[in-house]
């Protein structure tokens, strides 16, 4: 729902405040939904995973995904608006908010604190948010095509779920499989590094997809968006290249300097992780570019064409 708040302000910006409003009472019902199927699934899912000491924590995740589901709405709001140093900002400012919950509580409720640290970053970042966005943007009042913007937000959550379960899938498996939880911390700590570089290049993603939306809007320059591609391609391939490389042929020396001379074993995994979702970045930002200029299909099929051979 927020990356189709982003589409569609981007591509109509004098109804923003309009879609905004109503995008976002979409999002609390969806967010109070999945909430509850959190708390329903957190005991079938620990059984799954063969560790019934994780349901309690996995509870508790419902509550914190009802208090994530606004301040994304604003920060994709600010960015359909292209108004990127906000939407930074409020990133930002989640994210040191969430840091600073997770250790304050850690130390009195332990694991549950830290879990709530990320309920206490929301927060802090919804309530900034609102005060933020609620006179910015075009005020003229319209029904929200509905069936429009739920087709692109189904079809662009369905394409971010797979990306998320196929990065995930391996950790699950190596829990599930092996059972054995000394290779699970081992491959968890490779695994966490080797995110490093989807997360930062993620981040793209909020640029990319408005602008796409901007330039594919009718009226606009077929020409102009070929040129914009075609160059955001470029710098793409000479950013993350040279980065993966890096990364891939130190492995050794980022576990030993983050984690210590113990999970050196993680290395070889860790080289692989990083070619892995480095080139799975690289994906992500090309099915963004797809989806913003309206084929967004295209990337689900796609993924989830990757997804089955990845299982």
């Amino acid at each position: 729902v927020p990356l189709a708040v982003s589409r569609f302000v981007a591509r109509d910006e004098d109804h923003a405040q309009s879609i905004l409003w109503q995008a976002l009472r979409l999002q609390l019902a969806l967010a109070i939904g999945l909430a509850v199927l959190t708390l329903v699934a957190s005991y079938p899912l620990a059984h799954f995973l063969g560790d019934s000491a994780l349901a309690p924590y996995l509870a508790v995740i419902a509550v914190i995904v009802f208090t994530q589901a606004i301040y994304p709405v604003f920060t994709q709001y600010l960015s359909g608006l292209h108004r990127f140093n906000r939407q930074a900002a409020l990133t930002i400012i989640y994210a040191i908010a969430k840091l600073v919950g997770s250790v304050g509580l850690l130390f009195i409720f332990h694991i549950y604190g830290a879990l709530f640290g990320f309920a206490v970053g929301a927060m802090v970042a919804g309530v900034l948010g609102f005060f933020w966005v609620r006179n910015t943007g075009g005020q003229q009042s319209k029904p929200l095509p509905v069936r429009s913007f739920l087709s692109f937000a189904s079809v662009f959550v369905l394409i971010l779920i797979s990306l998320q379960i196929l990065i995930n899938l391996d950790l699950l498996m190596v829990k599930a499989l092996l059972k054995d939880n000394a290779a699970a911390g081992d491959y968890s700590a490779a695994s966490n590094l080797a995110r490093i570089s989807f997360l930062l290049l993620q981040g793209l993603v909020f640029i990319l997809l408005p602008k796409m939306s901007a330039l594919t809007k009718g009226g606009e320059s077929h020409t102009q968006a070929i040129a914009f591609i075609r160059q955001t391609l470029r710098y793409l391939i000479a950013l993350i290249i040279p980065g993966i490389a890096i990364a891939a042929t130190t492995s050794k020396a980022l576990l030993t300097f983050f984690y210590g001379h113990k999970y050196i074993t993680a290395t070889p995994a860790l080289t692989i992780l990083t070619i892995g979702l480095g080139s799975l970045a690289f994906y992500l930002l090309l099915i963004t570019i797809a989806a913003g200029a309206g084929r967004a299909k295209v990337g689900l099929l796609l993924t989830v064409g990757v997804l089955a051979l990845s299982a």
